[in-house]
């Protein structure tokens, strides 16, 4: 017998959330074929063509969601856009930093959860500083990947920011779920 309540009974920011998972998992099954097509290993489905571009459109659409998901949690309306800044911008300062936080984990692979007042005040984590600093020229780039890769055949896009946008999604989809746990990091 499944106790997962059903879709109904979940909240509006967790309905957004499930749905943005299901994007999420849809660009990692994209991402092991993409690598299975580069390296030459044998995969079950039948695909001639590079699967990054797709793949940065889930990504890029997941992350829409997971921020659209935060937002409602927060008991605000979100945004009617594709553009990842925008959504960013509409939520609360302290779920700004739980995913700053969050992304620059992802992209320093530093251990703890720290405040964003700590890295900024700290000289033994100067080199965060930087990262800090890159996370808003990142989210720039990647903002509109929705939009510039679905119509990739039009004007391919440039490169830059292709695994942003994957390490973004998963700093939304883990900051919502620090963010729906109560994670204050008092800004």
């Amino acid at each position: 017998m499944n106790n997962s309540p059903s879709h109904d009974e979940l909240s509006p920011s967790r309905k957004i959330y499930n749905w943005a998972n299901s994007f999420d998992q849809a660009n990692r099954a994209v991402a092991e074929l993409d690598y299975s097509l580069m390296t030459g290993r044998k995969c079950e489905l039948k695909w001639e063509k590079p699967a990054i571009f797709p793949g940065i459109v889930l990504a890029a659409f997941a992350s829409e969601l997971y921020l659209k998901a935060a937002i409602t949690f927060e008991g605000n309306k979100p945004p009617r856009t594709h553009r990842l800044r925008e959504l960013f911008d509409a939520l609360s300062e302290n779920a700004q930093a739980v995913i700053q936080l969050c992304y620059l984990d992802l992209v320093t692979r530093s251990a703890p959860v720290i405040r964003v007042e700590q890295i900024e005040a700290s000289p033994r984590l100067g080199f965060m500083q930087k990262e800090l600093a890159d996370f808003y020229s990142h989210l720039d780039r990647i903002s509109d990947n929705f939009a510039k890769w679905r119509y990739g055949y039009e004007s391919m896009p440039s490169s830059d920011g292709w695994s942003s946008t994957e390490k973004f999604m998963d700093a939304c989809r883990v900051g919502y779920l620090n963010i729906e746990a109560g994670l204050d990091l008092g800004v």
